[in-house]
Order: structure tokens, then sequence, then C-alpha cells
């Protein structure tokens, strides 16, 4: 347990932002003022730790992303915008790792990802009872939102509160065991009520990793592997359509949003600014589409490579991909001596994301509950690791 009252403290804040930036998804258990307050109380987490241990170094990152973005201000309908847009995205991601990095063991870091792990259980478990209270669906549809502002939104937080729940079903034993399975079931039930397609595809994925990384046996896992494809192949040809789940119907149907036409539109404005892109967080003032004027794109990779080119995603590219190979190499390690650990969840909450960001544009948004989400884990990610190489390697 912790002693220090100073890091008692900066749990407690810690606690409060994740709440914070939860409840802007939120239809019913908003915080008053949330646009505000969420940086009030980030602000008062890094001073928390300044006053503890003082500035740390910023991740490779920070001056990645601002190497990649500034090019774009020249080209950008509103450079204000642009400017703020982007300290916000260096407040989250510099302090996020500021807070991670000051932690001093792995009791400390323990506690960090549980705390994110718990605030996402407890919104799914608001999602379960405005779902079974009725109050939890789109007006005019069948589809379930929950008490999020979609029903998107509520497939993607029902794949990270699968993975929550799983790993404390694994740690836990008897009553608690129990809650937890039944927590895991109810994720895999509000998403596929969400009818995100999206959400379904990867809850598919993150159980088809769990069981892979359950099994030792070659045979199993590729008989598992096997199923899965075939399972697949039967969902997106209508074989399941008799089981009347609004997910499976609209994996199968022809309609849907205007996705296609979001993306190609995406692409068009990407290619009438190439090279630095046509300005960091303006580019949904391109979207002239009749109904969808002002929307974002819809794919977080679109969306960032119309706004920063071809200059900026070659540079965040490569820092992002170097750092998942690190976090692929210490992954290794951990599952070497405990198969299911919480640097593992961490990952695999990250590549859910990553996946979702296919058809949303909410991973460089950085006041969004996702994107805070993102790089939260993406921030306690690195700080984990430089913290195990340091102790151990």
């Amino acid at each position: 347990m912790l002693r220090d009252s100073s890091k008692k403290i900066q749990f407690y804040i810690f606690i409060a932002m994740m709440w914070v930036f939860y409840s802007l998804n939120s239809r019913y258990f908003q915080i008053p003022h949330a646009d505000l307050v969420r940086w009030i109380v980030m602000a008062c987490l890094i001073l928390s730790v300044v006053i503890r241990r003082g500035f740390s170094r910023p991740p490779l990152l920070v001056g990645a992303f601002i190497v990649a973005v500034v090019p774009s201000f020249f080209a950008s309908i509103d450079v204000r915008q642009s400017m703020i847009k982007m300290v916000c995205f260096i407040v989250v991601v510099y302090g996020g790792y500021m807070y991670f990095a000051s932690l001093e063991s792995e009791e400390e870091f323990e506690i960090a990802m549980k705390i994110i792990m718990g605030v996402i259980l407890a919104f799914e478990l608001q999602n379960i009872v405005a779902i079974i209270g009725g109050v939890g669906y789109e007006n005019g549809t069948d589809r379930a939102i929950g008490i999020t502002t979609n029903a998107n939104t509520l497939g993607g937080y029902s794949n990270l509160a699968l993975l929550a729940s799983y790993y404390w079903a694994v740690k836990c034993d008897g009553r608690k065991k129990l809650i937890y399975i039944l927590l895991m079931l109810c994720s895999i039930w509000t998403c596929l009520l969400s009818g995100s397609r999206g959400g379904f595809v990867i809850m598919a994925l993150m159980m088809l990793s769990i069981l892979i990384l359950r099994l030792r046996n070659n045979f199993l896992k590729i008989l598992i592997i096997i199923s899965a494809i075939m399972l697949v192949k039967i969902t997106f040809s209508g074989g399941l359509s008799f089981l009347n789940i609004e997910a499976i119907n609209r994996l199968t149907s022809e309609g849907g949003t205007d996705r296609g036409e979001l993306w190609q539109l995406g692409l068009n404005v990407w290619k009438q600014y190439p090279i630095f892109g046509c300005g960091y967080a303006v580019s949904n003032r391109y979207n002239t589409l009749e109904g969808l004027v002002g929307f974002p794109f819809h794919n977080s990779y679109i969306t960032i490579l119309a706004e920063i080119g071809i200059w900026g995603v070659a540079i965040l590219g490569t820092n992002l991909f170097e750092s998942l190979f690190r976090a692929v190499s210490v992954l290794k390690y951990e599952i070497r001596y405990e198969p299911v650990n919480m640097f593992l969840i961490n990952c695999l909450m990250m590549l859910t994301q990553l996946v979702a960001a296919y058809s949303e544009s909410f991973l460089f948004a950085v006041g969004s509950t996702e994107a805070c989400t993102f790089w939260m884990l993406f921030t306690w990610n690195i700080a984990y690791r430089n913290f195990k190489v340091r102790k151990y390697m």
C-alpha cells in the first residue's frame, strides 16, 4: 500500500482526471463544465508531479509531434485553432508521461493501471444499468448506446471493459471471479447490442487473442484460428442473421453510414495538400457533404494524413511504430513469467483503440474521452517499459 501522502494525493487527482474525461461521454452523469474542469484537473496532476519530482524529460513522441505538426500551420485556415490543439495534445501526452514516470515501483504502476481499468468498468456498469432500464437506446432504433452519446462509442468501451474484467477474472477467486466473468459476458452483450461493426470485429479479435495466449498447444491454436476464419466468413455471408442481433444484421447489410464518402473526401483534401497537410485539427472544415457538413472523416489515419501530410505522418508513424516494437520486446519478457499480466492488458487495450481508430477520428482529438484513454495507456506503456529496462534488463 502507498504510505507517501503526496503519492496518495496524486492517485486521487489521477482518478478525478480520468473520471472527468469519461463524464464527457455520459448523457446522464456529465460533470458540470467538464470541458473546462478536465484541463484544470490535468494541470493539478502535472503541478503535483512537478512539486514532488520536478520536470522529467519528455518522451520522443512530444518532439516528433511538434516537428510533424508545425509545418501544417502554413496551410491552416485557422492557425490559432491548430496551435491550441497542438498545445492540448502536448499537455495530455507530456502530462500523462510525467505522472507515470514519477512512479517508483511495480506496485505503483499496477495501481495506476488499475485506476484506468476501474474507471472503464465503472462506466460500463452504468451502460449496463441504462440498457436494462430501457433508457440506453438510440432514438428510433434498436441500437443500444447506454449512457454514451452514440452506439459506436458504446461498442468501443464494451471492448475495453471486456479486457479489464478478463484481467480481474483471471486474478481473482471465488465470488469475485464469478462477478468478473459476468462482467465479461455483459460487455460482450452490450457490444453486440450497440450494432457497432467495428466493435464486433474488435471484440472477435480480442477474444481470439485471449484464447491463443491462454493455450500452449499449437494444434489447438491452429484449430481456433481456422474456426475464427470460418465464423467470420459465415457472419459476413449472412449465415448468422437468424440470431437477429443488431450488430450482426448491420455487418451483413448493404446500408449504413457515409464513411466511404467521408474517407474519399479526406483523401481528396490530402491530395490538395500532400506534403504538409491542410492544417492540424481543421480538416473537418473541408467537409462539404450534404447533411454531414463539419463532420470529421470518421477515420483517424485519413484525418491525420489530410491534416499534416506525408511529412507529418512519416515522422509520427516512425515514432509510434518504434514504440510499439519496443513494447513487443518487453511483452515477450513479461509473458514468459506471467501469461496474463498488466502490461499485456495495456497492449491489448491500445491495440483495440488503434483498430477502432480506423472507423473513428478520435486518436489525435486529445480533448475526447477515447483519445485521453489511448494516450494515458500509451504513456503508461512507455514509462513502464523504461522502468523495467532500468531495473531488470
